[in-house]
């Protein structure tokens, strides 16, 4: 357990997800018996699918009500989901997994049909860590395929959504790997939230999903951003 002594947080690092979920639970019991409330605590998820199983088991074992309707859903389209892996990239060391779950998100700089050709390209040559950070010069169709002009445009194409679509991220991932002190760090995030026009891009989620009828959506989405403004 590591105490961030300029927040009222702490980072904890346990052996798996179930060790992970069985924590929170500790200390969702904890801070009742103190007097709080269920329904002023939240657990926040940044793999609801991988997490959301256990967790809900470990819950019920702990006796602990809990309401997960729509939680998959809210997270993966919320901008504190883009946050989430962005942060989870940094920390990984910008891992394809991490770097794609991010590019996926409402964050991301690119369109989903760009998203899904870098992703396709990334796949292909394991791109991952600092590869991120260097210009593509491979072929779009994979090793030994023959060059033609088409490929080449291909290519120039891929390198732009990398620089665009990487670009923010790459800008905040040293910022968060350096020994900086907690607010400077805070500042970098920051710094990226606006680069990636987060404020904007929540407005737009929330309006689609007003238009849509799902006021509940549009609401708990403002919520979430309240919860990262408040971090």
């Amino acid at each position: 357990v590591e105490m961030v002594p300029e927040l009222p947080a702490r980072a904890v690092t346990l052996a798996n997800v179930r060790q992970e979920c069985e924590f929170a639970a500790a200390r969702i019991r904890q801070r009742v018996q103190g007097g709080a409330r269920y329904r002023d605590m939240a657990v926040v998820l940044a793999e609801p699918e991988r997490y959301g199983p256990v967790l809900r088991l470990v819950l019920d074992a702990y006796g602990i009500p809990a309401y997960f309707a729509g939680v998959e859903d809210i997270l993966c389209k919320s901008v504190l989901y883009g946050v989430l892996t962005s942060l989870e990239a940094s920390a990984e060391e910008l891992e394809q997994s991490w770097v794609l779950r991010y590019l996926k998100s409402v964050l991301s700089p690119l369109t989903p049909e760009e998203c899904d050709a870098l992703e396709h390209y990334a796949v292909i040559w394991g791109i991952r860590g600092s590869q991120w950070a260097m210009p593509l010069t491979r072929h779009p169709q994979g090793l030994g395929a023959e060059w033609t002009q088409e490929d080449r445009q291909a290519l120039a194409r891929l390198e732009e959504y990398r620089s665009r679509g990487l670009t923010p991220l790459l800008r905040l991932h040293p910022i968060l790997q350096a020994e900086n002190t907690t607010g400077e760090k805070l500042a970098g995030v920051y710094a990226f939230l606006e680069e990636t026009d987060a404020p904007h891009r929540l407005e737009q989620l929330a309006q689609e999903m007003e238009s849509r009828g799902d006021g509940r959506g549009a609401q708990e989405q403002e919520q979430l951003w309240d919860i990262l403004m408040g971090a």
